[in-house]
């Protein structure tokens, strides 16, 4: 089963690796990305 992740850093490039290194892992979707909490509150409302 395919895990579903929302990613949620303020670093650019720490979400960058991070999804790379997910990636590599292969049970794992990166479905969206947010670089604070307001935004990944946003976000679940969508998904």
């Amino acid at each position: 089963m395919v895990q579903k992740i929302i990613l949620v850093d303020d670093q650019k490039i720490f979400r960058q690796s991070l999804t790379a290194t997910l990636h590599t892992a292969g049970e794992v979707q990166i479905i969206a990305e947010a670089s604070n909490g307001e935004d990944f509150l946003a976000l679940l409302e969508n998904h």
